[in-house]
């Protein structure tokens, strides 16, 4: 998955709701560039490199656990690029399914 397939799948702005369910996030499209805005009004534009690692990610759990924080981060997954948004990027994965 790359940036270009999320953003011909994603409308101009979506809120979703975090894998954990107790917050929300908001994911921009600006025309080729995918933005996440976290809840704390953190923001990070999206690469192909994150994308692909969580993507990898996310297809490589047993579907039970794809929904799982924990599974994004360290320690149980000691090589994560981004400890901060890639948890958002496998809710963004999983919506798009």
């Amino acid at each position: 998955m790359t940036i270009a397939d999320i953003s011909c799948k994603l409308p101009a702005t979506k809120i979703l709701t975090t894998l954990g369910g107790e917050s929300q996030f908001t994911v921009v499209n600006q025309g080729g560039a995918v933005v996440i805005i976290n809840s704390l009004g953190k923001i990070h534009t999206l690469d192909d490199a994150l994308v692909a690692a969580v993507f990898q990610r996310y297809s490589t759990l047993a579907s039970h656990r794809r929904m799982m924080a924990d599974d994004y981060v360290n320690p149980n997954w000691p090589q994560c690029p981004n400890r901060i948004f890639a948890p958002y990027v496998a809710r963004l994965i999983d919506f798009l399914q």
